[in-house]
């Protein structure tokens, strides 16, 4: 990518108006989710989970592996 198109790009991402959610609660949660789970939960995947379980949100997948590991703790993770 070159410099022009990736601060098109940002520009792009800055008027999206997103909310970032970041609190010390949600980065022990993700750790502890995975102390819980090993080596079958990233903690990429298991930051994601806290977040959602935070908001008492729906967690859509398309990871069927992150689906089948924490949909028996997880109701509202959903497989597109």
């Amino acid at each position: 990518m070159q410099a022009s198109e990736a601060i098109g790009a940002l520009h792009f991402f800055n008027q999206l108006q997103l909310t970032l959610m970041e609190s010390e609660s949600l980065y022990e949660k993700s750790l502890s989710l995975c102390e819980a789970f090993g080596t079958y939960l990233t903690t990429y995947d298991a930051a994601y989970l806290a977040l959602a379980q935070n908001q008492k949100a729906w967690l859509w997948t398309a990871d069927r592996r992150f689906f089948y590991t924490v949909s028996p703790i997880f109701n509202e993770i959903k497989l597109v």
